[in-house]
């Protein structure tokens, strides 16, 4: 996901440029990198392009996101030079790879030469071809604009991180923050964001929250607008509430269905109430915060934050049942809970006995089940914190599919992280939580460390075949930067195997400053099947 806010950046399509300096005795540069890009039989073009920014070391890779007013891929060459000015000024080009996400393809332009006046035939500038067996099929995304209006009413603004989830017939976005760096919405101003989103088909809603319960942290959303930058179909998304711990219902995530031109039928509001029993069981409370998501006949109401109680102040304490009311669009039926805690604070293992859903004004009879007995403990039961429930009268077993996970961190200088590390699953039916991997399968007292594999297990539904992945990390700790060699994730109740290539840091100083990666598979072997 690539977000831009203000006005006047560039255009509508957008260009991964990920540069490979080779690994040879003087193969890095001080002189400015330019790129030409070369649409089809050569008749559009980029015009030249700088890659400030980036370091052009002996084996390092540069990642760049490039916007331009014109398609040009799948394209038919590129140019790529440098100024020649100073010193350290030859080059050792080893290759260009290309990515558009509007059409999927990812191009790769071998090279493995110099640029350099001094070496070879003295170019500083080639003309690289695709090697086109490389071609690549990424998943497709297309620009969006987004309008935020926050009211005019006093203290309306916030410079608290707000996040959005948008909903489609065919799936929905990651979270997508719109203010990295705490930037302010302000009362009475219009903010507009864009970035690329995949095929969703209709939208029916839009979610957004803050994670902020501080008093003064709060904020009155107005309304917000999504536009297709080439279609112009247009959504309206009317709010006119606060997101604030201390106003209104105290709730810090709305939902807003969508509106407009585009939409057929526009779908209804609904209230659910959830009913959380722990456990009677010596140490079933806890003192860590509380996660849900309910799923739905119709989406989901994404993961809410369970601390604004209706009968208890001290919650999730042995024996109680706590009450929370959940404010989502309609989904119709509720057909799966999940439920998790973050593990923090002493004591923080939890036994959960089953959470009870009706929609609100139903009477309690119309509750449904949703059986647990199990802890979620770190040193308990199989060390997972997070619970999926189906209803008591399910037809359906929840059979789990065990996922074994095998992270291996490159063998580079300063590899390692103490960051939180995260991955999120997408399979062809679902996509998994965007799982903390907090305890290790091979149980190894640091993790992450330099040349070294961490094995975890995330058990979950069926996701069916894995089509790529998302692996990241909180940039927490003192070393915080992670070169991550690759990742491996064996289903055994599948009997494949998968493996994604990374080789790439995850690191705010390094390649593109992100922490977070999307993967594809490179291979899936097929292994013996189990039930394990």
């Amino acid at each position: 996901m690539r977000l831009y806010d203000g006005e006047g950046r560039g255009g509508a399509i957008s260009y991964i440029v990920t540069v490979f300096t080779g690994d040879v005795r003087g193969a890095g540069t001080k002189s400015k990198i330019y790129l030409v890009m070369y649409g089809a039989k050569g008749s559009k073009n980029s015009g030249k392009i700088f890659l400030g920014g980036g370091v052009f070391d002996r084996a390092r890779t540069d990642i760049f996101h490039i916007e331009l007013a014109v398609l040009l891929s799948p394209l038919s060459r590129v140019s790529i030079g440098h100024g020649n000015v100073g010193v350290n000024r030859g080059w050792y080009c080893e290759k260009v790879v290309i990515l558009c996400p509007f059409t999927g393809i990812q191009q790769t332009f071998p090279c493995s030469n110099w640029l350099d006046e001094k070496k070879m035939d003295g170019l500083i500038e080639r003309q690289l071809y695709e090697m086109v067996s490389l071609r690549k099929k990424r998943l497709k995304k297309f620009p969006w604009s987004l309008w935020v209006w926050t009211t005019d009413l006093k203290k309306a603004g916030t410079n608290s991180p707000i996040f959005i989830q948008i909903y489609g017939q065919k799936g929905r976005t990651e979270e997508i923050l719109l203010n990295p760096n705490n930037k302010w919405f302000r009362p009475g101003v219009i903010e507009k964001f864009r970035f690329e989103l995949p095929d969703l088909g209709r939208f029916y809603k839009i979610r957004t929250w803050h994670n902020k319960r501080s008093p003064g942290s709060g904020w009155h959303l107005e309304k917000m607008t999504l536009m297709n930058t080439l279609t112009k179909d247009k959504y309206n998304f009317n709010c006119n509430r606060w997101l604030d711990a201390n106003e209104d219902d105290n709730e810090i995530v709305r939902e807003m269905t969508a509106e407009g031109p585009t939409v057929r039928r526009i779908m209804g509001m609904a209230r659910y109430r959830v009913t959380v029993c722990t456990g009677d069981l010596e140490g079933a409370g806890t003192d860590a915060n509380v996660y849900l998501c309910l799923f739905g006949d119709v989406g989901d109401t994404g993961e809410r934050p369970l601390y604004n109680c209706r009968n208890n102040t001290d919650l999730f304490k042995k024996g109680n049942a706590d009450e929370f009311t959940i404010e989502s669009v309609t989904m119709r039926k509720v057909r799966r809970v999940r439920i998790r805690h973050d593990g923090k604070g002493v004591g923080s293992g939890w036994f959960l006995e089953r959470v009870l859903v009706r929609e609100e004004g139903q009477p309690e009879s119309d509750n449904v089940e949703f059986p647990c007995l199990r802890w979620l403990d770190k040193d308990k039961d199989d060390g997972q914190l997070v619970r999926e429930l189906l209803p008591s009268d399910s037809n359906a077993t929840l059979k789990n599919f065990r996922y074994h996970i095998s992270l291996k961190t490159g063998d580079v200088s300063g590899a390692s992280t103490d960051s939180r590390v995260y991955i999120k699953l997408y399979g062809e039916k679902s996509d998994t939580i965007k799982q903390v991997l907090l305890v290790s399968d091979n149980n190894l007292q640091d993790y992450f460390e330099r040349h070294r594999v961490d094995e975890f297990t995330l058990e979950t539904l069926n996701i069916g075949t894995i089509n790529r992945l998302v692996v990241g990390h909180d940039g927490t700790g003192m070393h915080a930067g992670w070169f991550l060699g690759s990742v491996q994730i064996r289903v055994p109740r599948q009997g494949k195997q998968y493996t994604f290539p990374a080789n790439r840091w995850l690191d705010k100083n390094q390649a593109d400053g992100r922490l977070e990666v999307e993967l594809y598979p490179s291979e899936v072997l097929e292994i013996q099947k189990s039930e394990l």
